[in-house]
């Protein structure tokens, strides 16, 4: 969402999305030509990350109540580990098969079983290493969420997952333990 093309892409496919930020989408475009023209002597980074921040975590407080709101794990990991992204007050992250969702409050929230199958190439890549850790992780997450909900029998469906599809992932100990039970 840092590149001008992206709200283009957003309201034409659903221009309710943007309402609620309209006015910090507006400045963050106007912000963002000199960066976009190659004009570095223009571009003030500080006014264009403050928008940006406004923006994203906006954009979940005016979206919340309308629609389910999911967040790549990449952007836990860089722009929320950072403090560059925070979500609104009372707003919480449940691990969601592939992303997380974003809800309110500290309630249970069902997620779909791990019913899918991803295809591994053969010849092994660091895109692949990150495809297989990046799932193994989110499962493993999921089932951690499902033992903090009182919900073992959920837990397994996930952890059953990722010891048959991904062996390799480095499963943490206490969520080894679950499954050896």
């Amino acid at each position: 969402m840092r590149r001008s093309w992206y709200y283009n892409q957003m309201d034409s496919f659903d221009p309710e999305v943007l309402s609620g930020v309209r006015n910090e989408v507006n400045q963050f475009l106007v912000a963002l030509q000199p960066f976009e023209r190659d004009d570095k002597d223009k571009v003030d980074a500080k006014k264009l990350e403050t928008l940006f921040r406004a923006i994203m975590t906006n954009l979940i407080s005016t979206n919340i109540k309308e629609r389910d709101f999911f967040i790549a794990p990449e952007l836990i990991d860089k722009e929320m580990n950072r403090g560059e992204f925070i979500l609104p007050e009372g707003c919480n992250l449940v691990p969601h098969l592939f992303f997380y969702k974003v809800v309110e409050g500290n309630v249970y929230v069902p997620a779909p079983d791990p019913d899918f199958s991803i295809r591994i190439a053969s010849n092994r890549n660091a895109y692949i290493d990150i495809i297989e850790n990046t799932v193994g992780r989110m499962l493993s997450e999921r089932a951690y969420y499902e033992m903090q909900h009182g919900r073992k029998d959920r837990a397994m469906v996930y952890l059953k997952k990722v010891r048959k599809d991904f062996p390799e992932f480095q499963m943490p100990r206490t969520l080894l333990e679950l499954l050896e039970q």
